[in-house]
């Protein structure tokens, strides 16, 4: 940088990132800021990438005196001479642009950079602060993991890690009250002053199956809880974490790493507690709304039963009716049938009886016809001894007769018949 751009860099007001979101929030909607030139000083913290991401890398300015950030673009050459832990001055304009969950994300585009301060930060905050960004990335909402077992009627067992002389236990105890019958609580004792040793712990509990590991102890006392070995345990830890130190007061880094933070061994005693308390009631409000849809339910489908059974009762009537009519019309037919049988039945014997007279005078006049014919044999015996025409005559004459007798016989039987 020449001492050209040293001066205005001097000359010019320099802002905070926290000072830039406030201000930005304020006119975001009403103006564009892209093509204003903005100054900040800041904390420079470089990102983990070693490769930049379209010719720019993405690193963080900090707030000096607050953990606000605001990300920076810069280009290799100007990244080259930076360090984490700068407080630098850097100049450019700011873009803005929606993030996949519909935030509005802004950015710096530097182009100028300044170094004030060689080391404004620790390294040792530095590495804090890198394994801050690497647990925010994957922090776990405890209160809906813990919920969701009691909803579904499992027991949360949970780790309490305590110091190994310790009375915190007692505190907790005596507030955590009706938690006993819904949770596990399993006691594990290690010297807070031993860093490498609560770190094990951490990662042999982190292997088991718990709903949560909890770090209870008292106010008093740095300890090893801020060493930078368990520290980055708590930050690799799949198993979510509550910090349950006292006293609220006293300030441990460990605290920003955990996914639930409760100020002492009473509140976290309280916790518990309270959540049970919190799901049995809704537990109850929604069976309190089950039972009265359940019961909604139960009145439309008896109401609907009702009326189906309304339905079927008048099919029934209906059917009934219509059955009687079909029994008095069979009676009525089964006696006509009847009366009609009888009527035949009564033809069927006069008729026998007149096939049975038919038959007899059948008879009658086939013997009657059978003495014709010997009588006319006779006849013609004697006609063939005489020899005169007169008996001739007589016997054709007796032939005429028998034959016309018999014919007015026929005649008369087939009248009676």
């Amino acid at each position: 940088m020449d001492s050209q751009e040293q001066k205005a860099l001097a000359t010019t007001s320099f802002y905070k990132p926290s000072e830039i979101l406030r201000i930005f929030n304020d006119y975001l909607a009403r103006t564009s800021v892209s093509a204003k030139l903005v100054c900040l000083r800041g904390i420079f913290l470089k990102s983990a990438s070693a490769q930049p991401y379209g010719g720019f890398f993405y690193d963080k300015i900090r707030d000096e005196n607050t953990a606000d950030e605001m990300s920076i673009k810069t280009t290799q050459a100007q990244r080259k001479e930076l360090k984490n832990g700068n407080l630098i001055d850097v100049a450019g304009t700011i873009e803005r642009r929606i993030g996949q969950q519909g935030t509005i994300i802004l950015c710096l585009c530097v182009t100028r950079v300044n170094i004030v301060q060689a080391q404004a930060v620790s390294e040792q905050e530095v590495k804090r602060n890198a394994l801050w960004e690497m647990k925010r990335q994957q922090t776990k909402n405890v209160d809906a993991i813990i919920e969701r077992m009691l909803f579904e009627q499992k027991k949360p067992v949970i780790a309490l890690v305590l110091p190994t002389a310790s009375i915190v236990l007692d505190d907790f105890n005596a507030a955590k009250g009706i938690a006993s019958s819904r949770f596990q609580f399993e006691e594990y004792k290690v010297a807070f002053g031993k860093s490498t040793e609560l770190a094990a712990l951490l990662r042999k509990l982190d292997m088991d199956s718990f709903a949560a590991i909890a770090i209870v102890r008292g106010g008093g006392g740095q300890d090893a809880l801020d060493d930078y070995t368990v520290l980055e345990t708590v930050a690799r830890l799949n198993t979510p974490f509550i910090s349950a130190i006292g006293h609220e007061a006293e300030k441990f880094f460990i605290k920003s790493l955990a996914d639930k933070v409760v100020v002492s061994p009473t509140d976290l005693g309280n916790y518990f507690r309270e959540m049970i308390e919190r799901v049995d009631k809704s537990m109850n409000d929604s069976m309190a709304i089950l039972r009265n849809t359940i019961k909604k339910q139960y009145d439309a489908q008896i109401e609907a039963a009702n009326k189906q059974n309304k339905g079927l009762q008048e099919k029934i009537a209906q059917l009934t009716k219509s059955q009687e009519e079909g029994q008095k019309l069979q009676k009525q037919q089964l006696e006509e049938a009847k009366k009609q049988n009888e009527g035949l039945q009564k033809q069927l014997a006069e008729l026998t009886a007149s096939n049975k007279k038919t038959s007899e005078n059948i008879a009658a006049m086939t013997a009657n016809l059978a003495s014709a014919n010997k009588t006319i044999e006779s006849l013609q015996k004697q006609l063939d001894t005489s020899n005169g025409g007169v008996s001739k005559v007589l016997f054709y004459s007796v032939i005429a007769i028998a034959v016309l007798v018999v014919l007015l016989l026929l005649i008369f039987y087939q009248g009676e018949m």
